[in-house]
């Protein structure tokens, strides 16, 4: 399944979201989806994200199980979007890749996650990867849980290998 804002309106928007999860129903499984596009240049959205969970709606234990997140390109997009109180508890992304494109003229997010301190619950990231962000949050609420991070790399960004 494919999840995204295509046409016109979604490059000349000030604000794009791909999903808008807008409910308190939760414990949904999404397996093998992609959320976004990385085939346009977002720059000219004010704030675009792939998903963004509704501030008061309090969703639950929501799962992404190898799902493609791709953003747009532009320094304040995000692949996730949370306001006050979007959580009751937790979002399992097991065996993810967000991806932000940085060829041509895409540009590297701020920040992969914007979530509010109190979101209600966290993120938790298993098996894990993302590329193309300056850092996971900006504001460093608490709110992403990963597994076997590295203390000097704790952002767990994909890197360039050299042999």
């Amino acid at each position: 399944m494919v999840f995204r804002t295509q046409g016109a309106l979604a490059v000349v928007e000030t604000t794009k979201r791909d999903v808008y999860l807008n409910s308190s129903d939760g414990e949904n499984y999404f397996y093998k989806c992609t959320f976004g596009t990385d085939t346009y240049d977002g720059s000219a959205n004010g704030v675009n994200c792939n998903m963004e969970f509704a501030a008061g709606t309090q969703t639950a234990r929501n799962i992404f199980d190898r799902c493609l997140w791709l953003g747009s390109g532009s320094s304040g997009a995000y692949w996730i979007k949370a306001g006050l109180s979007s959580f009751s508890s937790f979002q399992l992304f097991q065996d993810c890749l967000f991806y932000n494109n940085l060829h041509g003229s895409m540009n590297e997010m701020t920040q992969g996650f914007s979530l509010n301190a109190g979101c209600g619950g966290e993120l938790v990231f298993k098996g894990t990867s993302y590329y193309g962000c300056a850092t996971l949050e900006t504001a460093n609420t608490g709110m992403i849980l990963g597994e076997e991070v590295n203390a000097a790399g704790t952002t767990g960004k994909l890197l360039a290998l050299t042999f």
